[in-house]
């Protein structure tokens, strides 16, 4: 959830019980999968009235992410490779099966100017528009392989790896995967997904490398 972006830096998680239901797990394993993730950087208690589990800065583990890529350079490609497996199928049932309320919350979705959005506007409309897409598709198995790549790049943490122009860029590419789902076009929709997921990992790449961390 943290990795995929669903909770973000200064998050509060749910309570205890409500993660064991969410989870299927007992309230004993739950502790510990969350003393893990304290341990780890992810979480912080914070008492008082106000006082909770929450989502940290992720400085540690994004830290940790980044060696990641410098030891492997092969990572990104491999990461981007099986998104593009996904997500262009993803488009291509979306053109399909897609409704009339889809269509209608996608087109919300990046109903805004690429040119002003920051990147935390950015990633969180990214985020909203592929899982929509996913939603359309109809397939929840695609969407939870998806959301499984996309917490690979690191979502919440990731607004330093994108480029002057980058925002732009994908937010125009969206619309052009929009408009063929909403053309009912499989083909071309799955093949301008290719594109956009090729594009994000030049940007990607390029970013990590020009930050010295990962040699292509």
């Amino acid at each position: 959830m943290v990795h995929g972006g669903q909770l973000r830096p200064g998050d509060r998680l749910p309570a205890e019980r409500r993660l064991s239901e969410m989870f299927a797990v007992s309230r004993s394993t739950l502790r510990e999968a969350l003393s893990r993730l304290r341990a780890e950087g992810y979480v912080e208690v914070r008492r008082g009235v106000e006082g909770g589990t929450f989502v940290t800065e992720l400085a540690q583990p994004y830290a940790r992410w980044l060696a990641q890529m410098a030891d492997d350079g092969s990572l990104l490609r491999e990461i981007i490779d099986v998104r593009t497996a996904v997500e262009s199928h993803i488009a291509w049932l979306a053109a399909e099966r897609r409704t009339a309320e889809d269509l209608q919350q996608l087109a919300e979705a990046i109903d805004v100017d690429g040119d002003r959005l920051t990147p935390r506007q950015f990633r969180e409309s990214d985020s909203r528009f592929h899982g929509l897409l996913a939603r359309a598709a109809g397939s929840p198995r695609l969407h939870r392989l998806m959301e499984t790549a996309r917490g690979e790049l690191f979502t919440p943490a990731s607004e330093p790896l994108i480029l002057p122009g980058t925002i732009a860029r994908s937010h125009e590419e969206h619309h052009g995967i929009l408009a063929a789902v909403r053309a009912g076009d499989g083909n071309r929709a799955a093949q301008r997904m290719r594109d956009h997921l090729h594009a994000t990992f030049d940007d990607v790449s390029s970013a990590i490398e020009s930050a010295g961390h990962l040699s292509r």
